[in-house]
């Protein structure tokens, strides 16, 4: 028999209620609560033999960047990077393509899962395949609830409505913010008529910039004129027919090309007296890349350097308030990305650009755009949200200032683009420097800022008129002179007509005697006065009265004939 109250039993127990606890105590082991979310990041776009939108140049920092995220936030996220050629835009895409992953749609649908987060990401299309405006893959990407990211070419958003639910433009370059400036700029000093040239012997992205100002200025109308003309230069290229044509149309001029051709537009237009203040030249500078847009400066080191140095003073250059080679200056970090950039690009792609910082700004902006999608990621990770919904994710990076440790503050805007602060810089060659004077500052919207003060414009008067006060034929200030001056010239023909009448009148009361009045007998030729006495004419004198009154022939030949009595 079991004693109950025995060592034997007592041990038994203890042992008994050790192992249960044993049982069921929880592993504390540390690991995630869950797998890792898998995020898929595709890449498309084409490999053109130039241009910056290129893959061969713009996919490079992507990669690294996704390399970059994967070490940061591995913990939580399996983030898979997928290279494509599909077509950046509408336009581009062949409907009778050989390859079918050269579609985004074909990719969409292969790479779908419920729970898998897909992102889109491209440097954009040329300008010279895509359409700026071209929103089609914006369209599928919003109607997919996929975040898709722009961040070389950049596209013009207004709201976040279809097509642009989940789109983001991070382009820093990008040629709708200079569009956007260049028509702050002409509705602010009311320049009504604008003369726009797009040299086609230069970068595609002026293709874009030209187009797009001129579709700007339709789209505003109220009594806003251009004309556009497209030229191609060479180095024997005759700029007086343009010239003449822009002086014709307006005073003020749009420059879509070259910097090498800009000059010598400049000293072309110095020969006709077009560079005296009354002409303004405008330019835009989206960087400071001398290989891709030339190098913006009067000295060429010729017999032309004076002449280009004076016609310079003519110049506006938009561009970032903060030049890009300033902002490298200040990183020397960078530098060492950037050649990790270029390196790539040659094992890839066999593709070489030139050194320095040319493109460095065009180059960050692809990698500054993964970072932050790294981030955003985490936070809605952290947030417990879906982190499947495109438009919840591209909603988190709107009206925000990104700090980053390496690149400066990177703002946001409300419609999805990066803004940066733009300025409207007269190229002073007087001083040899440029003199920013008007800001439109990433904040803002359409409205210019003055700083700086006054700007030392030729002959002094800024700003100068689009056209001259009495129209470019001299034709305008008539209408506006035909009311008081019709008065005016009616009072004076009458003044005229009076004093012409006055000499009239003079000269026949001095003429009446003989000539003129020769049916009229003054009373003294018809009585001869003598003392206190009248007498009758002589008969040879009322001949003669008879020969005025009757107009009868001279009274020596009259013969005269009495008449027949009955």
């Amino acid at each position: 028999m079991l004693d109950l109250k025995g060592p034997i039993f007592e041990l038994s127990v203890f042992l008994i209620q050790l192992y249960t606890c044993l049982a069921i105590t929880p592993d504390i082991t540390p690991r995630p609560s869950r797998a890792p979310i898998t995020v898929t990041i595709v890449v498309y776009g084409r490999v053109t033999e130039q241009g910056v939108t290129s893959l061969s140049i713009a996919e490079p920092p992507y990669e690294l960047a996704v390399e970059k995220i994967r070490r940061d936030y591995g913990e939580y996220f399996t983030f898979d990077y997928v290279r494509t050629t599909a077509s950046p835009c509408l336009f581009d895409l062949q409907p009778d393509a050989q390859n079918a992953n050269d579609s985004l749609p074909w990719w969409y649908n292969r790479l779908f899962e419920p729970d898998r987060v897909l992102v889109f990401l491209t440097p954009g299309g040329s300008g010279l395949i895509c359409d700026a405006n071209d929103a089609s893959m914006q369209s599928l990407a919003g109607n997919w609830n996929t975040i898709i990211f722009n961040t070389i070419s950049g596209i013009e958003m207004k709201g976040r409505s279809a097509p642009f639910a989940t789109s983001l433009s991070f382009t820093s370059v990008g040629g709708t913010k200079y569009i956007d400036l260049a028509l702050t700029l002409i509705v602010y000093y009311q320049w009504k008529s604008v003369f726009i040239v797009w040299d086609e012997s230069s970068a595609p992205a002026f293709r874009a910039l030209a187009n797009g100002l001129s579709t700007g200025l339709n789209r505003i109308g109220k009594g806003y004129f251009h004309k556009k003309r497209h030229i191609k230069s060479h180095s024997s290229f005759i700029y007086q027919p343009t010239l003449w044509e822009f002086g014709n149309v307006s005073r003020i001029m749009f420059y879509y090309g070259h910097a090498v051709w800009l000059r010598r537009i400049l000293i072309t237009a110095a020969s006709l007296n077009m560079t005296d203040g009354q002409f303004v030249y405008i330019f835009t500078e989206m960087m400071s890349a001398p290989t891709l847009y030339g190098n913006l400066t009067w000295y060429n080191g010729d017999e032309d350097d004076e002449v280009a140095r004076r016609a310079f003073q003519s110049l506006l250059i938009l561009q970032p308030l903060d030049p890009p080679s300033q902002m490298s200056e200040q990183q020397p970090g960078q530098t060492g990305i950037l050649a990790e950039f270029r390196r790539r690009s040659m094992l890839k792609y066999n593709a070489s650009y030139a050194p320095g910082y040319d493109l460095i700004n065009v180059l960050e902006d692809g990698y500054i755009a993964v970072l932050l999608l790294g981030q955003v990621l985490n936070e809605t990770r952290e947030d417990g949200q879906d982190l499947t919904d495109g438009r919840g994710l591209a909603d988190r990076f709107l009206n925000r200032t990104f700090p980053t440790a390496d690149f400066g503050d990177v703002f946001i805007d409300e419609n999805g683009m990066r803004c940066n602060d733009y300025a409207v810089v007269h190229y002073n060659a007087i001083g040899e420097s440029r003199q920013p004077f008007l800001v439109q500052y990433a904040s803002t919207v359409n409205s210019l800022s003055p700083i700086n003060g006054p700007i030392q414009w030729p002959g002094g008067d800024w700003p100068p008129l689009s056209q001259p006060r009495c129209g470019l034929l001299a034709d305008a200030c008539q209408e506006k002179r035909s009311v008081t001056s019709l008065a005016g010239v009616v009072i004076g023909s009458f003044s005229v007509m009076g004093v012409f009448a006055a000499v009239v009148v003079r000269v026949v009361r001095l003429n009446w005697s003989d000539s003129t009045l020769w049916w009229f007998i003054q009373h003294r030729e018809l009585q001869n006065k003598t003392e206190d006495r009248k007498s009758v004419l002589p008969f040879s004198e009322l001949l003669a009265l008879a020969e005025r009154l009757f107009n009868l022939p001279v009274a020596s030949n009259l013969l005269i004939k009495w008449p027949t009595p009955y």
